[in-house]
């Protein structure tokens, strides 16, 4: 396909293409970016682990908690205010 349309893996859309040769995109094989069994991309392994260990890292370095919607807060890394981070390494 050479554009993105989400509404082809609808319900309805999946049962038109029953016993059409347009079936083979319904594959759960297909589904995944890495394919699956015994020909599987051997880094698909590594690939997931290094977006676990990427996101961990992130909650790790960034203070995350409800803002008070009345004032947003931009924090930086060390989980400080903007401002006062900038003030700070002046």
């Amino acid at each position: 396909p050479e554009e993105f349309r989400p509404e082809r893996w609808l319900r309805d859309a999946v049962e038109a293409r029953k016993g059409t040769p347009g079936e083979i995109v319904d594959h759960p094989f297909l589904a995944s970016p890495f394919s699956q069994g015994a020909r599987k991309c051997p880094g698909s392994r590594v690939a997931s682990n290094e977006i676990k260990a990427m996101l961990s890292q992130l909650v790790l370095d960034w203070k995350i908690f409800a803002r008070n919607r009345d004032k947003p807060h931009f924090l930086s890394p060390a989980g400080r205010p903007r401002s006062e981070a900038a003030k700070s390494s002046v």
